[in-house]
C-alpha cells in the first residue's frame, strides 16, 4: 500500500539482500515521484485514504490491516500493519486545504527483512493545486517523497532503483484509482429505538456486526460472520466480502467500519464502500440511529451497488430494531411503517 510495502514485497522477490561490500555509513536513500492528479488536493488526499493506506493499492501482494483508526477528522496517529512482513507505519502528520493538501508518515517497526536495522524510513505525499476546475477539470500535482539509510553492506543504488519503482507504482495506481473513480453515492437510514443511546450502541456491535443482524439468504438465515484477526474483521459469507470495524468511540457513540474487499468477485461493484452508525438519545430511554453508507459504484453498477446497499442496510436496521423492542408511538413515515410498528426513514444523495 505504501512505498515501503511494495518495496519490501518486491526485494523478498529479488532476493534483494545481496552481500555487497560493507560501508562504515551508507548514505540515505532519497527518491521523489511526481504525478498528475485529476482531483482537487482534497479528493486526492481521500483517494489515497481510501485506496493506498486502507486497502493496500499498488501492493504486488496488498494486505493491510489497520491498527489505530486515528484522529476521525485527519487521520493523525492512524497506525497500519503490512503483511506478510510485519511493518509498521503511522500517519504523524495531515493536513488538507482548498490549493493544497499534504501527509507524512513514518515506519515505527522496520518487520522481519530489516529487523534490528535502524532505517528510519518517512515518507511525505503533497498534493498541489494546478487547475482550479471550472470550466476545465480540477487537477493537482503529486509529489511523493521517501529517504530512510539502507542496511550495512547493502548497495544504495539497488535500494535507490527499487524504491523509485515502488512508489512509482504506487503513485500510477492512485492516478488510475481517480481517474476511473465514480461518483460517491450516500445512504442515510434513520430508525428510532426504544433503549438507550450507550445500550444500543453496545448491542449494535454484539448483534449486528458479531452475530450478523439476522440476514436471511432467501428463505434461510444467513450464517454468522466469520471473525478472524484481532482489529474487527470479519467475513461474510455469502458472498464473500471482508469488512473491518475500523473505530468503536463510546464517548461519541459511533461505529465506524469499511468493506476491504469490494469488487465483481464479491457480487458487490464498487471501488469504495464506507460506513457509520451513530446512535443519540432522544429522552426517556429512547435513541435515534443514524446509518450513514458511503459508496463509490464501479460504472455501469450503480443500479446494483445501490440495491444491494439499500436491501442490506434496511433489513439489518429493521432488525436492530426489533431486537431492541421497537416504540410504538413513532409517526408514520412517508417511506412505509412495518407491520410491528418499526419505522424507517431513508434517503440517497450523490449523482447516479
Amino acid at each position: 500500500g505504501s512505498s515501503m510495502g511494495v518495496l519490501l514485497v518486491l526485494c523478498v522477490a529479488l532476493d534483494a539482500r545481496p552481500r555487497f561490500a560493507r560501508s562504515a555509513a551508507p548514505a540515505a536513500v532519497r527518491v521523489i515521484v511526481r504525478r498528475t492528479i485529476e482531483a482537487t488536493p482534497r479528493d486526492a488526499l481521500d483517494a489515497f485514504w481510501q485506496r493506498t493506506w486502507l486497502r493496500g493499492g499498488g501492493a504486488p501482494l496488498p494486505s493491510v490491516r489497520l491498527d489505530v483508526y486515528g484522529n476521525r477528522a485527519t487521520r493523525v496517529g492512524s497506525v497500519r500493519t503490512l503483511w506478510p512482513l510485519g511493518m509498521v507505519e503511522r500517519v504523524d502528520h495531515a493536513a488538507a486545504q482548498a490549493r493544497g493538501a499534504r501527509v507524512r508518515y513514518s515506519l515505527v517497526q522496520s518487520g522481519a527483512l530489516f529487523a534490528g536495522a535502524d532505517i528510519r524510513h518517512t515518507g511525505e505525499l503533497r498534493f498541489s493545486m494546478r487547475s482550479p476546475g471550472g470550466t476545465a477539470p480540477s487537477r493537482c500535482e503529486l509529489a511523493w517523497s521517501v529517504s530512510f539509510t539502507p542496511p550495512r553492506g547493502s548497495s544504495v543504488a539497488f535500494w535507490q532503483r527499487v524504491t523509485a519503482l515502488a512508489i512509482g507504482g504506487a503513485a500510477d495506481d492512485l492516478v488510475a484509482h481517480v481517474r476511473t473513480r465514480r461518483p460517491q453515492r450516500t445512504l442515510v437510514v434513520r430508525a428510532p429505538l426504544r433503549a438507550p443511546a450507550r445500550r444500543a450502541w453496545r448491542e449494535w456491535a454484539r448483534f449486528v456486526w458479531s452475530n450478523g443482524g439476522g440476514l436471511r439468504v432467501g428463505p434461510v438465515p444467513a450464517p454468522p460472520p466469520i471473525r478472524f484477526g484481532a482489529r474487527g474483521e470479519r467475513l461474510i459469507l455469502p458472498p464473500g466480502l471482508v469488512e473491518q470495524l475500523l473505530l468503536q468511540d463510546e464517548a461519541a457513540l459511533e461505529h465506524t467500519y469499511a468493506v476491504l474487499n469490494p469488487g465483481l468477485l464479491v457480487l458487490y461493484p464498487c471501488s469504495e464502500h464506507a460506513g457509520v452508525v451513530r446512535f443519540r438519545a432522544r429522552g426517556r430511554g429512547a435513541c435515534l440511529m443514524e446509518w450513514v453508507v458511503r459508496l463509490r459504484p464501479r460504472s455501469l453498477g450503480v443500479p446494483l451497488a445501490t440495491s444491494v446497499t439499500e436491501t442490506v442496510v434496511l433489513a439489518l436496521a429493521r432488525n436492530f430494531a426489533r431486537e431492541l423492542k421497537p416504540e410504538q408511538a413513532w409517526a408514520q413515515s412517508v417511506f412505509g411503517t412495518d407491520s410491528d410498528g418499526a419505522t424507517l426513514a431513508w434517503a440517497w444523495s450523490g449523482e447516479a
